[in-house]
């Protein structure tokens, strides 16, 4: 499925100004994916001309939206106090008074959404929690003791797939896409309470993109407000039946990744006896 974002970026991030434009672009993009795949793409949205120009200014209007802020991180005061008093950010308990907010929370409070119009606001406000994250960890006026409490094996993964070059564009836009559509976290909890939501896998050459869609392949469940007052025990009961259907869906999954497994295994043990007489032989 070719999505909008990715002719944004095959046709290096121009407007189109005639049916004949437009058409000539997507008659190549078309005709080099069907040569060098071998298989016949399917097109979202940017078949028509009219389609094609709608998306792309919404594209263009959130790639300035986003390059701004990014621009604006490298100006920015990144000194945070990780121990501070209840409220405005999630942490852990210290006593009354005090919390402990690890840095993707304080990065999560911190962030002030900008108003895009083509990117899901939620799925693209990962990539920019995440620069923040690393900003905010990397602030050398910041409490390293809560950093490498809570960040000892982060890598920053998708600061790697959107991000600004040195010349100040912006790269990564139909990562932001990809990464939308076949996050598989995204996709288990859309998927909940039998909810219709197509499920896709993500293949890409580029490293710093696969290892972002393997990061997000794996599937954890989060209690959340799974229990809200003690004066709502009918609510709380609801909640608490929800949340162990989608902990069923989750150790349905490990089943079938447990058989594939096995199936693999047993698949394996079976040809490597014949592979094994064709070295031999060969």
């Amino acid at each position: 499925m070719i999505r909008p974002s990715v002719f944004y970026e095959f046709v290096h991030q121009k407007q189109f100004r005639s049916v004949r434009q437009h058409w000539d672009e997507f008659k190549k993009l078309r005709d080099t994916i069907g040569e060098e795949l071998s298989i016949t793409p399917f097109f979202d949205g940017i078949e028509t001309f009219h389609n094609a120009e709608y998306y792309l200014k919404q594209i263009e209007h959130d790639v300035a939206l986003i390059s701004k802020e990014l621009n604006s991180y490298k100006t920015r005061d990144w000194k945070f106090d990780f121990v501070r008093p209840h409220g405005g950010f999630d942490g852990a308990l210290i006593n009354e008074h005090l919390i402990e907010v690890p840095p993707f929370f304080a990065a999560q409070g911190l962030y002030k959404e900008l108003g895009l119009t083509y990117f899901d606001e939620t799925q693209a406000s990962r990539f920019l929690i995440e620069h923040i994250c690393k900003n905010l960890s990397e602030c050398r006026k910041n409490d390293q003791r809560v950093i490498d409490k809570y960040n000892s094996d982060k890598e920053f993964l998708l600061t790697k797939v959107l991000k600004l070059t040195a010349k100040g564009n912006l790269t990564g836009i139909a990562d932001v896409d990809i990464l939308t559509l076949c996050n598989v976290q995204t996709q288990f909890s859309r998927q909940a309470h039998g909810r219709y939501y197509p499920a896709s896998i993500g293949l890409s050459m580029d490293t710093n993109l696969s290892n972002a869609l393997s990061f997000f392949s794996g599937i954890h469940l989060n209690s959340g407000d799974m229990f809200g007052g003690v004066d709502n025990q009918e609510d709380n009961s609801a909640k608490l039946e929800a949340w162990s259907h989608d902990q069923a869906r989750l150790h349905e999954g490990d089943d079938r990744t447990r058989d594939i497994l096995r199936q693999q295994q047993e698949f394996f043990q079976e040809v490597s006896p014949v592979l094994f007489n064709d070295i031999e032989n060969a």
